[in-house]
């Protein structure tokens, strides 16, 4: 072939490859700026925020048509995209929760503002393989994880009307589903009304500025904050939703989303707080051993824990869900519920 074909041939090669990226880029921004004119406009109201909030990505609005008793929503971040994997493939996966692969949990991920179009373009391809995210244009800061609460619940309410309960819940639990639902049905105060969770007293407000939960007199006066759930893991139920967004309008924000909603706005709401105490595991580390205390019942026994966290790493997160699946009864029993 001569020299000038040849470099006609690589000309018209490059030209196409150009035109194939360009016809790309121009549909993914199509695509893009799609789903952002059809964002759903929302709005977060507390007594002393009104703040409007686009949903610019949910799943299909049939996910719940099969009424499903809990949707598991799943606190992520937009390049979180390993854990949720490993949480896709482990207590999310209907090929090793009975409950998710019945419907009776349908398990999304919550996610704030993407800071790039790439992300943002990820997270696109991402659900239309997955159909499990939830993602608003809400400032991702800790700070401001209240506001991405207010968000979750809001979701809830408003699109999965067949299930019972919402399960809020950060990307660092271990949790066995099945485990927990069987508890959940033999636990007559886990119920619509309430809020399940591992249960804080008498937790004291930190005055000291170089503590990471600070708070000043003028966020908060009192000297202890009300009971309240811990933050990773708390199941609430429908009417429970309801009334804390209700009396949301009436409540200054605050930025402890778990001391927030499941403490000051619960007990202005009135919404009884259920002790899960014996089934939670707050702090874990990798090197311990998990209790396995029992219930049973027609001489079954059942291990009482079904969550534990904090886990940052994919490797130990499922090598703690593992060993939560696996758990031995050690003898000791409590009264079957």
């Amino acid at each position: 072939m001569s020299t000038p074909r040849r470099i006609l041939l690589l000309s018209l090669a490059l030209a196409l490859w150009l035109f194939c990226t360009f016809a790309l880029d121009v549909y993914d921004r199509a695509e893009e700026e799609k789903a952002s004119r059809e964002a759903v406009i929302k709005e977060i109201s507390f007594r002393n925020i009104h703040q409007p909030y686009r949903i610019l990505i949910s799943p299909n609005s049939s996910q719940c048509s099969g009424k499903p008793k809990i949707l598991a929503i799943v606190l992520s971040t937009a390049d979180g995209y390993e854990m949720r994997q490993t949480i896709r493939a482990t207590w999310a996966s209907p090929k090793v929760s009975k409950t998710v692969e019945e419907g009776k949990i349908v398990v999304n991920f919550i996610i704030s503002q993407p800071k790039s179009q790439e992300l943002m373009h990820k997270l696109l391809t991402e659900n239309s393989t997955y159909d499990d995210l939830i993602v608003t244009d809400l400032p991702d800061e800790y700070d401001l994880l209240h506001l991405k609460v207010y968000a979750l619940l809001d979701f809830f309410r408003d699109n999965c009307l067949q299930a019972d309960f919402v399960l809020k819940i950060d990307q660092d639990v271990a949790v066995d589903v099945d485990r927990m639902l069987y508890y959940i049905e033999k636990d007559i105060y886990a119920n619509v009304l309430s809020i399940s969770g591992l249960v804080w007293y008498d937790s004291k407000a930190r005055r000291d500025p170089t503590d990471k939960w600070f708070v000043t007199e003028e966020e908060w006066g009192e000297f202890y904050y009300p009971k309240y759930c811990n933050g990773p893991f708390y199941l609430i139920g429908r009417s429970a939703a309801q009334r804390l967004l209700h009396h949301a309008k009436t409540t200054h924000a605050f930025r402890f989303e778990d001391v927030l909603f499941t403490g000051i706005i619960a007990r202005k709401a009135r919404v009884p707080r259920n002790k899960w105490d014996r089934h939670l595991i707050p702090f874990y580390a990798h090197s311990e051993e998990i209790p396995a205390a029992c219930t049973e019942e027609n001489g079954v026994q059942t291990p009482t824990i079904f969550g534990v966290h904090s886990f940052k790493e994919t490797a130990s997160f499922t090598d703690a869900f593992n060993r939560i699946r696996n758990l031995k009864c050690s003898g000791k029993k409590n009264k079957g519920d």
